[in-house]
């Protein structure tokens, strides 16, 4: 995942983040795509990583 934040490590309610979703399922196209963090910013503190 690639951030366009000022800080990477932390995603913030309302920052737009490059997310590679794959793998995919079925005929979704393989590709990174912008998505708006929608979660409070207390959530990018937890012990949460993802791959």
């Amino acid at each position: 995942m690639t951030s366009l934040s000022i800080n990477p490590e932390l995603p913030k309610r309302g920052e737009i983040w490059l997310v590679n979703f794959d793998p995919t399922v079925g005929a979704e196209i393989k590709k990174v795509r912008p998505a708006v963090v929608i979660s409070s910013d207390s959530v990018g503190k937890l012990p949460i990583k993802l791959k």
